[in-house]
């Protein structure tokens, strides 16, 4: 399903959503239309687009529409339309905690506790407790010139000298997935891509941590990633593996890579 087709669905539970809050407001009761039932089924083809590319912005949008509103109208209703309402507010609200975790690098306890949410006007991630704004992990990526603080100290690690590695960070400098930078790389590609090269390129070059353990450490320092960016892609790569979604736009050239 493409994105337009994707968008023509998510309109039309926009809509309802305005609509609802229209009658809130009026102290009136819906009318609803014969197909409005449907718009369930719509919440649950959002969820599987997003999850299968990772469409931040479909993300930011579904995190947009009034979820409780949807609450309000469907109380106890176990009607078709009132089970249509429970399953949309039931898809946005795994959608709003799936950007949380994709777009921000939330952690899953911080998801659980809700501690941090999507604004609905601003699509922005902010702190519940305080409304301070949680930037995104490509916002705090060093501009030229600058220093990372909150990563470990940077340069080459000793694993990476070696002719096939080079060879494959070259490869990854030819797909602009990462340039270089003096002595070590800068990423520029996504951080569920940068995951996902991780788990391939640190089983080719055979230096695994003990217990099979991915060896983010070295990766990190050899590709100036903060922090926040290492726990995004940490999660997307869990999810990976345990086939919660599916691989990264350009996973296959690295898969090519590490053959």
């Amino acid at each position: 399903m493409t994105r337009e087709e994707i968008y023509v669905k998510l309109n039309r539970i926009e809509m309802l959503a305005d609509d609802l809050k229209l009658c809130y407001e009026n102290d009136s009761q819906p009318d609803f239309m014969p197909d409005d039932v449907k718009l369930g089924e719509y919440a649950e083809e959002i969820l599987a687009y997003i999850r299968a590319n990772n469409d931040e912005k479909v993300m930011i949008d579904c995190c947009k529409i009034n979820r409780a509103i949807l609450y309000r109208f469907m109380g106890t209703r176990r009607d078709p339309m009132g089970m249509a309402l429970l399953l949309i507010r039931r898809c946005l609200w795994k959608i709003h905690n799936y950007a949380l975790s994709t777009i921000w690098g939330v952690s899953n306890e911080d998801i659980e506790n809700c501690t941090y949410y999507v604004n609905s006007v601003e699509g922005v991630c902010r702190n519940s407790n305080t409304g301070e704004l949680l930037p995104r992990p490509t916002d705090n990526a060093p501009e030229d010139g600058a220093t990372l603080t909150n990563a470990p100290t940077m340069g080459l690690p000793s694993e990476f000298d070696t002719p096939e590695a080079k060879k494959i960070f070259d490869e990854l400098v030819k797909l602009n997935y990462c340039k270089r930078d003096g002595a070590v790389y800068q990423w520029t590609g996504t951080n569920a891509l940068f995951g996902y090269m991780v788990w391939k390129v640190s089983d080719k070059l055979e230096i695994r941590h003990d217990n099979d353990r991915l060896p983010w450490d070295i990766f990190q320092r050899a590709f100036t990633l903060t922090d926040r960016q290492i726990r995004t892609a940490k999660n997307a790569t869990s999810k990976v593996k345990n086939k919660q979604q599916n691989e990264p736009t350009g996973y296959d050239e690295i898969d090519r890579l590490c053959k």
